[in-house]
This record gives structure tokens, C-alpha cells and sequence, in this order.
């Protein structure tokens, strides 16, 4: 499943598919809800927002390059 999760990433991060949706399937993922849990515990962030940061990365938008927020951890 990794291997289908990067594959998708790429895919993604290159704006090379249409939709997120797109992306999944194409990689061979039918439960949409499942890849994207998968993707965010794998990649820290939603598929969603990285089509969205590569979209603009396109178009030169400068502030696409941020990176994604870390997850808080507690220090209790």
C-alpha cells in the first residue's frame, strides 16, 4: 500500500491529475475516505493540500512552498 501511496503523492505533487479522487483511483484505491487517513498518517498532511500547494507552485505563488504544520505534541 505504501508503494500506492507514493505513486499517488507523485501524482499529486506534480498536478498531474484532475482531483484527489482522480489520483486514488488511478493508483487503485476504492475507498476514498481510507486513502485519505492513509495519506495524512503517512505524509502529515491531507492529499487535498498537496494538489492544492502544487497547483500553486505552478501558477508562482510564493507562499505554496510552506511546509505543512507539525502535529503538537503534549508535554504533560
Amino acid at each position: 500500500m505504501a508503494r500506492r501511496l507514493h505513486s499517488a503523492r507523485e501524482v499529486l505533487r506534480n498536478a498531474r491529475s484532475a482531483s484527489v479522487t482522480v489520483a486514488a483511483l488511478d493508483q487503485g484505491f476504492e475507498h476514498l475516505g481510507r486513502f485519505s487517513q492513509h495519506y495524512q498518517t503517512l505524509f502529515g498532511e491531507l492529499p487535498s493540500r498537496t494538489l492544492q500547494r502544487s497547483r500553486r507552485l505552478r501558477i508562482g505563488d510564493p507562499t505554496a512552498s510552506a511546509r505543512p504544520a507539525s502535529k503538537a505534541t503534549a508535554s504533560w
